[in-house]
Parts: C-alpha cells; structure tokens; sequence
C-alpha cells in the first residue's frame, strides 16, 4: 500500500514511516486474513482499501479511504464465512452452494436497500449507507465509516459490564430506534451487542440490518418469517419459527440490557424462561430495573412488553430513579463471548 496513508486509520502518513503517527500501527501494516481484500486494494477505482475491522457470517468489513471525497469509509463485502478466493478475487462458489450464495446475496443487498430507507426517513441511530458496488464477483455497500467500537467488543475487552447510568442512556437510544423501526413495518430481528455501536462521542448507531424482515410477514405468513437464532438472544418464536411481531425485538432488547449490566451470561440460560434478577446476585441497580429485564424476557410473547415504546416508558421511569453504583457479581457469570 502506498505509505500516504495508514492502512488501519487511513490518517496521513510521512514517507518512510514505520508507525503511525496518529494510531501507532506498524507501516507496512499486517496482512488481512487470507480470504479478505488486502490494504491498498482499490475498488471501484476509487475506494483504498485498509484493514478489516469486522467480520460476520456472510460479510467481511474494512475501513477505506474516498481518492474522490477524501473521506474515511466503511465498506461491507458480501462474503460468506469457508468461502475461498480465486485469483481474480471472485468467491469460489462450489457446484451446489451457487443458489444459497445468491439468495444470499440478494438479502445483502436487501440490508443495504433497508438501511438506505431508514436514514433518509430519518430513523434515529442507523448508520448511513451511500451506495452499493460490483465487483469481484460479489457486492460491497459502501457506509459511513464509525470511530469507536461495539458494545460487545468494549465489554470483552474491558471484562465487565456498563454502568446503570450508561446502560439506561443506550436503551432509551436502542428502544427509541426500535419505535422508530415498527412505526415503519420492519421489525429488526437480530438487536445484540455486536450490532450496537458506540461512537467515541457516545452516541449511539445500529450497524446491521441483515435480518430484518417486514413486520406484515410475521403477521400475515409466519411460516414465511425465517427465524434467527443467535445463542443467549432469540426468544422462543424465532427458534421455533412461530409468529413475530415488536415483542420479538422487545426479548433482544431485554437480553441486550442484562448483558449490558452484567457484562456476561446467566450459566445454563434457557430461552423457555426469563432471564434471572441481577440485585439478588450482587449488582446495585434500581428494582425497576430487574423488573424490566424479567418482563422483557418472558418465554410467552403475551407476558413482555407489547411494544418497544411500552419498554421504553418503563425505562425512563427507572431512569429516573437515583443512580446506584455498579456492584460485582462474583464471577457467578459467564463472561465469555
């Protein structure tokens, strides 16, 4: 990669530098993963190409830099995770995977047509995305780029939990969002913490939409609703592919607010009964807010909240109450990914 900029930053560099000045990352930079697009590749004749900053099941992402705008980047590659990549830089797509790598792909571009319309309906906290490109047998969505990291990732690294005060301060900005989402007719399917992103300014932004689904599918073709089953997050409809609906998001909200303050997982937890109270365990928060998490939980869509914004009522009322600080929870959690 030329050495104007750092692959991991895309700050400017000086020639010959062997750091960066700005984020202190070696120049030349590592490799990305052997399946990835590596720094300095250019897309679309346009975008540089840096370090991979994520990595989902079907998707690689990189920070890149704009030759045009001159403007830092996020750039989502549609990549399916055991694909391999031929020296043209097309996935190697076998023989009888080639229908499931393009109804996959067209969900992908879904997420970006879906992520698209809620910002320019002005739904809050969603990432911006600009256009789509492609190129290299595949697709890649190009976004605004976020400086910080996810919840998830903050809490494995710093191997505790948020604070009562910051938990509140992200669920009202979660919940709000999720309103905003329904009012709309999507439900978003798949709210946990890697896909919660903190910005070093604090504020709040929900990175990925790869599950959502129109609300009237759950409604009206339940069977047609495909479930999403992420371990600790899905409630007993998306298991069990039964009818969705707001409560659906309202059951990962309540998982996401438990992780939040806990920073880990309940042993043993099952999806057929509510998450467990925190206070009793040895974590100071408001009553309210135990009470919260339990009706969020609630294996029977009937007994949680009915929507995101009864929730969030219910959040703000705890909110109010006095801040308490944070206890320790005496390694009875497992904090582990």
């Amino acid at each position: 990669m030329p050495g104007e900029r750092c692959p991991a930053c895309m700050k400017p560099v000086g020639t010959g530098a062997s750091q960066c000045p700005s984020c202190g990352e070696p120049i030349p930079c590592e490799p990305n993963p052997p399946e990835s697009l590596q720094p300095g590749y250019v897309l679309g004749n346009r975008f540089m190409i840096g370090k991979v900053i994520g990595r989902g099941e079907n998707s690689i992402s990189y920070i890149a830099y704009d030759n045009r705008l001159q403007a830092v980047r996020r750039i989502k590659e549609f990549f399916p995770r055991n694909y391999t990549r031929r020296q043209d830089l097309s996935p190697e797509i076998p023989p009888n995977r080639e229908s499931e790598f393009k109804a996959l792909s067209a969900r992908f571009l879904r997420e970006a047509q879906i992520m698209s319309g809620m910002y320019e309906e002005k739904v809050s906290n969603v990432v911006r995305v600009f256009d789509r490109i492609h190129q290299n047998g595949t697709n890649y969505i190009l976004m605004e780029y976020l400086d910080g990291c996810t919840l998830e990732d903050w809490i494995v690294r710093n191997r505790q939990g948020l604070s009562w005060d910051e938990t509140a301060k992200i669920m009202q900005s979660v919940l709000q969002t999720l309103e905003e989402i329904h009012r709309r007719g999507y439900l978003h399917r798949d709210l946990c913490l890697k896909n919660i992103f903190r910005t070093q300014d604090g504020s709040i932004r929900i990175i990925d939409f790869g599950s959502a689904e129109a609300g009237s599918t759950a409604k009206s073709h339940p069977e047609k609703m495909l479930p999403f089953s992420r371990k600790h997050y899905s409630p007993v409809e998306q298991v069990s592919n039964g009818r969705q609906g707001p409560w659906t998001d309202v059951y990962t909200a309540g998982t996401c607010m438990f992780r939040m303050l806990a920073g880990g997982w309940p042993s043993f937890q099952k999806n057929t009964e509510p998450f467990p109270a925190l206070r009793p365990l040895g974590l100071t928060i408001p009553q309210a807010a135990d009470q919260i998490i339990i009706r969020a939980t609630q294996p029977d869509p009937k007994k949680r909240f009915a929507t995101a914004e009864a929730m969030r009522d219910a959040l703000n009322k705890a909110a109010a109450e006095k801040p308490q600080i944070r206890g320790i929870l005496n390694g009875l959690y497992n904090r582990n990914r």
